[in-house]
């Protein structure tokens, strides 16, 4: 690997410098929760059978790696270890013997990594062939990309499994491919390592209907608190279930279905033909009134107990009627269970936006207001919004910066 691994801001070397061009890697996964302890367990296993390696620079790395902000592919590698050419395969025995005695404790307990092939028995053990540098491998004299978004090229054509008799069984999720038999994906719109959002069809009604499918993963992207993809999404199944009960039910997607299973769980609602406001806005169609129909939805939730918790332009579509629709409410619940959540996009300090309903229309405001091209990052400092600063030297550029600019300050004042 280059030097400047070494004093990377995303990654550690330890060991050897790797001189191939390809050959296996190992990944071990782990969450937020088990990061030190993970790290800890597995460095001296690479260390004792001189595997070299490298590992994620910090928990703020790793947590950019499991929302996916960094590929999809890298979601969950803790760390990477490189196998020598040299490497005999008694020794591929004694260190995958070793890992998984390392690893007992953290079985089920991490995210899966995509499009690499597990080891099974819920061990956070994966592992593929590939390049350690570049996009192409060498098989049989023959030059290929080395394709990292396909599982079954985990193991290229022609190449032996030097893995294949430390497998473990690997618990099947068939009950969720019954599932979606009735709902077949022809689309994946974003993935991520919490789970993933997919356009399906429905194809129990009469005619083919479009829907979304949002599936959530155990122990994917789990945040410092504990949640994490599953129950992130168990919480928006709840919040449909309290917009039915308080028939506002007409303000978002209509509900179709939700099912448990093993590993994940799934939403399935109608799908608003469309785009959310924020691409709204890029494309220049935004306006005002756009505005004050997701400010009279927001408001409306409000008065009947509810909040949205993470109220902003993406979290609203706008149909082909102009009709204006809330989605996603994985920050939503009750006013009276209202607290406060570091899941949301921004949060506002200098004063604090403590009071719930403020801070969902203050939150949504601000939305309009921020210039995602110039200003985005994933540092929580950057979404820190200093509330004073922000009345004195924000300059609005349109007319829909310029509305929502007023009434923020309005509410702030």
């Amino acid at each position: 690997l280059p030097k400047k691994n070494q004093d990377s801001k995303t990654w550690y070397f330890s060991g050897a410098p790797v001189n191939n061009k390809q050959g296996w890697k190992i990944y071990i996964s782990a969450t937020l929760l088990t990061f030190v302890d993970t790290l800890n367990a597995v460095a001296p296993v690479f260390e004792q059978n001189n595997i070299s390696y490298k590992y994620v620079a910090s928990d703020k790395v790793l947590r950019k790696l499991n929302a996916g902000l960094l590929g999809y592919s890298q979601v969950g590698k803790l760390i990477v270890g490189y196998l020598d050419s040299n490497t005999q395969p008694e020794q591929y025995s004694k260190l995958i013997t070793d890992l998984t005695i390392a690893l007992e404790p953290f079985r089920h307990t991490h995210p899966t990594i995509p499009f690499a092939k597990p080891l099974g028995g819920g061990f956070p053990l994966y592992y593929r062939y590939g390049a350690y540098e570049g996009d192409t491998i060498t098989i049989d004299g023959k030059e290929v990309e080395d394709n990292r978004s396909e599982p079954s090229h985990a193991i290229p054509e022609n190449k032996n499994d030097i893995f294949n008799d430390f497998l473990h069984p690997v618990i099947s999720e068939k009950p969720i491919n019954d599932f979606l038999t009735r709902f077949p994906v022809f689309e994946a719109l974003a993935q991520g390592g919490k789970g993933g959002v997919f356009g399906a069809f429905d194809i129990d009604q009469d005619d083919f209907t479009d829907v979304i499918i949002k599936i959530g993963y155990k122990n994917g992207q789990v945040l410092p608190d504990g949640r994490d993809g599953y129950s992130l999404l168990h919480r928006e199944y709840n919040f449909f279930q309290r917009l039915k009960q308080q028939k506002l039910d007409s303000l978002a997607p209509k509900f179709i279905a939700y099912e448990k299973f093993i590993h994940k769980n799934a939403l399935v609602m109608a799908r608003i033909q469309g785009k959310n406001l924020m691409n709204t806005r890029i494309d220049g169609d935004l306006n005002i009134d756009h505005l004050m129909q997701a400010q009279h939805i927001i408001s409306t939730l409000h008065s009947s107990g509810l909040f949205l918790g993470d109220a902003k332009l993406a979290n609203f579509v706008l149909d082909k009627n102009d009709k204006v629709w809330v989605i996603d409410f994985e920050c939503a619940g009750e006013l009276e269970h209202e607290k406060q959540d570091f899941l949301t996009t921004f949060h506002f300090h200098n004063p604090n936006v403590t009071h719930a309903q403020t801070k969902d229309h203050v939150h949504f405001l601000y939305s309009v207001m921020y210039n995602e091209a110039a200003n985005y990052s994933f540092s929580e400092t950057d979404r820190l919004i200093d509330v004073s600063e922000l009345k004195t030297s924000y300059q609005p550029e349109t007319d829909v910066e310029a509305w929502a600019f007023s009434k923020l300050c309005k509410l702030l004042s």
